[in-house]
């Protein structure tokens, strides 16, 4: 039983009326996201998603793993590995949140998601190619607001793995193949990713060449991540929302 921040007031995680504002939803083939629930709110969205084989994609688009000893995946807004087993197996999507993480960090966050996600959908693959399947429900999450950190510079990664990230050298060959990455550059200011970090949206571009020469583990290389995953998120997207179409008219 998870004892951090959980909001407990409601015994079901749900009112009626909030029970029939999710099938309203789901009725009208919306996309619904379950990362600002309660625990108990999105375990039962999750019950009414199961409503028959298939049934409702539902998404959580910013978070991680939840962890009791790590100070920012220590509470409800993060998902169990039951919770995240569940919107893989429903078709859903989970987008890996970057709040203050470097891109190696982040890639062994993505690593240990996918997994979790591959092993919930092996039964289901039959013979086909797990990370087929499991490319289908990963994606990146930002919720750059102020309040969520962007992913810091790859020489201060505090809390990662410092380096300098060769990223706008084209003769380097972790570049090969790519198509030549410059620094942006604002008004007078131009922001090299080593130093500034990811200063604004479009920098995690800078950031996704940085997570493509993480090393990998047993599960994915950073290589992988980008090349075979990241870069069919929205395509995913959307084919889930076809899903989402394809099931509203049969909700109960």
């Amino acid at each position: 039983m998870f004892l951090g921040h959980v909001n407990a007031r409601n015994p079901n995680g749900l009112t009626a009326l909030g029970e029939f504002a999710l099938k309203a939803m789901m009725k009208r083939g919306m996309i619904i996201d379950i990362d600002h629930m309660s625990d108990r709110a999105a375990n039962r969205a999750l019950a009414l998603a199961n409503f028959s084989p298939g049934g409702y994609p539902l998404m959580s688009g910013h978070t991680g793993i939840r962890e009791r000893n790590s100070a920012d995946l220590n509470a409800e807004n993060a998902r169990t590995r039951a919770q995240l087993a569940q919107v893989a197996c429903l078709g859903g999507m989970f987008g890996v949140g970057t709040d203050g993480m470097g891109a190696y960090k982040w890639a062994g966050a993505y690593a240990e998601v996918y997994d979790v996600m591959r092993r919930a959908l092996l039964p289901v693959a039959g013979a086909r190619t797990p990370r087929l399947w499991v490319s289908a429900s990963l994606a990146l999450g930002t919720d750059m607001n102020s309040l969520v950190r962007t992913p810091p510079p790859s020489l201060f990664d505090l809390f990662g793995t410092p380096h300098f990230a060769d990223i706008y050298n084209p003769n380097n060959p972790i570049n090969a193949g790519l198509p030549p990455l410059t620094k942006s550059t604002t008004g007078n200011r131009t922001w090299d990713y080593n130093v500034d970090g990811v200063a604004h949206y479009g920098m995690y571009v800078d950031f996704l060449r940085d997570v493509r020469t993480w090393g990998g583990n047993t599960t994915l290389t950073g290589h992988q991540i980008v090349d075979d995953q990241v870069m069919y998120a929205a395509e995913n997207f959307y084919r889930m929302w076809l899903k989402a179409e394809a099931q509203k008219t049969r909700i109960p």
